[in-house]
């Protein structure tokens, strides 16, 4: 009985119920070892009834070995031909080396993960199928990929995937469910169960050395039943183990070597020719199968007891291990071969180091050989092969770590720089922009003087990436090492330090460098133009080059850019109002990368994601993630239009008052200003108003222009800027901001009880909404357009609702109104909450600007206060 685990059990049984009616998924136990997980595992597979389970566990000596966790889990099936088309066959087939091919490098995650899903799902066609993995930390990188690629598409199937963890694996496989220590109670059922005759004082004393793990609590039970001492079990089971090795004749010895060196389940035919390499032949096994320590299972050697494998290992000599390794090495080809071979060695080997860099297929294999390299510039060389292996194949974290080793390690400049180059690519794409431009400042600084070009691409990086930070003191020391920099082109520099100028303050001198660096066409063609254009309004061309910037990634096959083009391009379409074009290619950059591995790098993605369904009205499904700069703006844009759709309107003013970026700042005006005036507090929304003017009057942006002048016209109850803005909209293709005037004029005119004029305003902007996809928009608008019709809101205030709003329009607190009514605060604030809908507002601030009539009702005899 599992005690303490109701919960984990309840989420397991969902889990498998789920799976039998079409409703599959994938579920992540994680927790410190010895908190339960396989024993969950194993439940598991006791309530699966008819299901097909699948097992596999992952084993660290085999996870430089691509594919071996496939292998395990779907040994059972692979003969399952007919459920694969041929290309899928194939590919299965060939990365688990069942076609007798040997297969160059790590196959193509998305494809494999694809083959693996195709083959499960025709498997649950049959019945419902349960995976279980444990340890999955622990398995290869390949299989990793393709069960979080086959997981995230388990949904409407009858595939479960129950998978346990200790440390965070690379990949989501799925929601995580984190097993914490058991209680008090639950340890005591533990302890009760093992060693029932424990005395009250032993049971306390277990309880409090085991801090809730049951293992711990098993080994104390054991320890109060006299089995062993509770701080080591397991060291003396092991030591008992080696000593039962060490009795062996030393040929028995090593050949108990070789077999653990091959794993836990070793395979017969390369042990024994290993065996014989080291002059070794089947007689010598027989001690250890007669002393019960192995047996021979089909055609594998396997350890009868996990712990005999580690005692094997500790009692064998440094030599002992290394020729154990050179034998096995000598007889497997592949991977295996090199991962063997670089076993053996014993310190630096260049031999060993050249051959792993020559058939090196990832990270870890130029990484190994960098260890095993015995010169400094060679080490540095392969650690930033490793690195730029890493950041391919979008193991960001991994590809930072060993960027910075590589610079650390190198005696030459450019090699350095090439580091901090791939370093800064990494910290960018992980959400940590300030990390990122510190990293290119580096890289500038070592190659200045012998590649000033390349110095200036790394200090235009830096520069951004300090910017998106928000960082201007960085973003300045960019700049100026940029001016700096010898042969450097100045109108470049000139616009580079515009976008500086218009971060701190001087929007008018930064926008007239960028302009003027446009009137030259070549600059269209600067790597950086779109994110210039942005600053200076000018969208519609920024998203022309960003569907260029996509075009070409996806023409040239660079898959590792596709999820920066689209989230450039995804940007330019939410900033020109074309929000649910902006969603898809959003979505679709968040699919490319979780199928690259990227999802440690998604943060912006994720973030924009959660903007736009803000705009759309879409469940926002991505998690709650922190960003910087720009990324944390967004976010925090996001959630002030969530407040604003829940009358939380002071919330969303606090939000939006502190975003920082310019560009997001500028765009988001329109709501600032609705959240203050619904807040009652319009002065706060006017520094970003004159803001939004000021850049509007540099940039010659008509849309610009339009929605300043909305904001003004909302901030001061005004016609003649609703007019103008309407004017300006006629100017350019803006729908999503045309359609945000159509609505404000409407509301303002509906106010004035000018309700036909009302009609024709929201009716449009109704219609853009619902074109656009901007459906909370859309509900907005016909709200606002069904209080147009019928009686007045003076007939559907009750009396007590009319003297209510009365008072609260002339000023009155909520306590005010109460003490004059002789009624309660809450009563008050009832009476509020029921009229402001039929009045046509949705805070008290709106109140004052109601024409006097929309205040009384009309029934005099009921006037009375």
């Amino acid at each position: 009985m599992l005690h303490g685990r109701s919960r984990e059990l309840a989420h397991v049984s969902r889990l498998i119920s789920d799976a039998r009616k079409g409703k599959g998924g994938a579920l992540l136990l994680r927790g410190q070892p010895g908190t339960g997980k396989t024993a969950l595992l194993d439940h598991a597979a006791g309530q699966a009834g008819d299901a097909l389970v699948l097992r596999a566990r992952g084993v660290r000596t085999e996870s430089d070995l691509p594919c071996a966790g496939l292998h395990l889990l779907l040994h059972d099936v692979l003969d399952r031909h007919d459920l694969l088309p041929e290309p899928h066959h194939s590919l299965l087939h060939g990365a688990l080396r069942l076609n007798g091919e040997v297969r160059q490098g790590e196959p193509n995650p998305a494809a494999l993960g694809l083959a693996l899903r195709c083959l499960l799902t025709g498997l649950a066609a049959q019945r419902p199928v349960l995976c279980l993995v444990d340890d999955v930390h622990q398995l290869d990188t390949p299989s990793v990929e393709a069960l979080s690629f086959a997981a995230r598409r388990m949904k409407n199937t009858s595939i479960a995937l129950l998978a346990t963890a200790d440390a965070f694996p690379p990949h989501r496989l799925g929601p995580e469910l984190r097993l914490s220590c058991l209680d008090r109670a639950a340890a005591v059922s533990v302890l009760g169960d093992h060693a029932p005759a424990a005395g009250d004082a032993g049971l306390e004393r277990a309880v409090a050395l085991a801090d809730g793990n049951p293992l711990a609590l098993i080994h104390q039970a054991q320890a109060l039943n006299g089995v062993a001492q509770p701080e080591a079990h397991a060291r003396r089971v092991i030591a008992e183990l080696r000593e039962g090795v060490l009795t062996l004749p030393e040929p028995t010895r090593m050949f108990l070597t070789i077999v653990g060196a091959m794993g836990a389940c070793a395979p017969l035919g390369p042990v024994l020719a290993a065996a014989r390499l080291t002059g070794l032949t089947p007689a010598d096994l027989e001690p250890a199968e007669r002393a019960g320590l192995v047996e021979i299972a089909g055609d594998s050697i396997v350890f009868r007891h996990p712990l005999t494998r580690v005692a094997a290992h500790d009692q064998a000599t440094l030599a002992a291990r290394s020729a154990a390794h050179r034998g096995l090495a000598a007889v497997l080809t592949g991977p295996q071969r090199l991962s063997h071979l670089a076993a053996s060695a014993v310190g630096p080997d260049e031999d060993i180091a050249a051959e792993l860099e020559r058939c090196a297929t990832s990270a870890g294999d130029h990484e190994h050989a960098a260890r095993l390299s015995p010169s400094r510039a060679d080490r540095s060389r392969r650690l930033l092969l490793a690195a730029q292996a890493a950041s391919g194949s979008g193991r960001l974290a991994q590809a930072s770590d060993l960027a910075e080793k590589a610079m650390l390690h190198s005696p030459e400049p450019s090699r350095a720089a090439a580091a901090a180059a791939v370093r800064g690519e990494a910290e960018f794409n992980l959400g940590r922009p300030d990390r990122a431009a510190l990293s290119f400042i580096a890289a500038s600084r070592l190659i200045a003087d012998a590649d000033p070009r390349h110095a200036a691409t790394m200090l235009t990086a830096s520069l951004l990436s300090a910017l998106t930070a928000t960082d201007l003191a960085l973003a300045g020391e960019a700049i100026q090492l940029l001016r700096e920099l010898p042969g450097h082109d100045p109108a470049v520099a000139s616009a580079l330090g515009g976008m500086v100028d218009i971060f701190r303050g001087e929007v008018a001198r930064g926008c007239h460098a960028i302009m003027t660096f446009f009137e030259d066409p070549a600059a269209y063609d600067h790597p950086h133009a779109a994110h210039l254009l942005l600053l200076i309004a000018d969208v519609d061309r920024a998203h022309l080059l960003a569907r260029r910037f996509v075009s070409e990634r996806e023409v040239e096959g660079v898959y590792a850019g596709t999820p920066y083009a689209r989230w450039l391009l995804a940007q330019t379409l939410l900033l020109s109002g074309r929000h649910r074009e902006a969603m898809a290619d959003a979505r679709e950059a968040l699919r490319v990368s979780g199928d690259l591995g990227h999802l440690d790098g998604a943060i912006d993605l994720r973030l924009l994601v959660g903007l736009l369904a803000a705009f759309t009205g879409e469940p926002d499904v991505t998690p709650v993630v922190q960003g910087e700069g720009a990324s944390q703006d967004y976010h925090q844009w996001a959630l002030a239009l969530h407040d604003l759709r829940q009358g939380r309107n002071e919330h969303a003013l606090d939000r939006l008052t502190a975003i920082r970026h310019p560009t997001i700042a500028w765009y988001c005006t329109g709501d600032l200003v609705e959240a203050a005036v619904k807040s009652g507090e319009p002065e706060r929304a006017a520094p970003a108003v004159a803001r939004l003017e000021e850049w509007a009057a540099v940039t010659r942006a008509p849309w610009i222009a339009a929605v300043a002048a909305r904001c003004r016209g909302i901030l001061t109850s005004a016609e003649e800027p609703f007019l103008a803005a309407l004017r300006l909209d006629g100017q350019v293709a803006q729908p999503y901001e045309h359609a945000r005037t159509l609505l404000a004029f409407g509301e303002w005119l509906r106010r004035q009880r000018r309700r036909s004029e009302a009609r024709v305003h929201l009716e449009k902007a109704c219609n853009i909404f619902h074109d656009l996809g901007t459906l909370p928009w859309a509900e907005r608008a016909e709200r606002e357009l069904a209080a147009t019709q019928g009686p007045g809101p003076r007939s559907l205030l009750t009396p007590q609702e009319q003297q209510v709003v009365r008072l609260a329009a002339q000023g009155a607190t909520n306590s005010d109104i109460a003490g004059r009514l002789g009624i309660s605060s809450r009563t008050v604030a009832y009476h509020l909450q029921k009229a402001y809908p039929k009045l046509g507002v949705n805070s008290r601030g709106e109140l004052a600007g109601l024409p006097p009539t929309d205040l009384r009702h009309d029934h005099p005899e009921d006037s009375r206060e």
